[in-house]
């Protein structure tokens, strides 16, 4: 009697060619769902450190009122991660959000927040 408990070579190599071709199929679009991951996050993150920043104007406007301004126009200042993270506007923020600079414009009666997303999330 023939004892036939194991995979012939053939069989071992036609698992492996089908383990191949799933993992051709799935590679890339994991690799993508991972990048448009990152840009989200990253997005999500600076909308955080634009409210901390409405906070931070807030503050100004109602305590330092006149720092914002010089003979009574607004000087459309630069508020920075770091600066948000050391007011304790921000608890936490990941090392590549301190340099992140927020320029704050008044339109009108508006303030207008600006960040360049396409430096900081690419």
């Amino acid at each position: 009697m023939r004892n036939n408990k194991g995979l012939t070579l053939i069989e071992l190599l036609g698992v492996l060619v089908v383990l191949s071709l799933i993992v051709m199929i799935v590679t890339p679009t994991v690799t993508r769902n991972l990048k448009t991951s990152r840009i989200e996050l990253c997005y999500h993150q600076l909308d955080s450190l634009v409210a901390a920043s409405k906070n931070w104007l807030t503050d100004r406007i109602n305590d330092d009122y006149d720092s914002l301004y010089d003979n009574g126009i607004f000087q459309n200042p630069i508020v920075t991660g770091q600066g948000l993270l050391d007011g304790g506007y921000v608890n936490t923020l990941a090392d590549e959000y301190l340099n992140v600079e927020i320029q704050i414009f008044k339109i009108g009666d508006t303030y207008e927040y600006n960040i360049d997303r396409s430096k900081y999330c690419e």
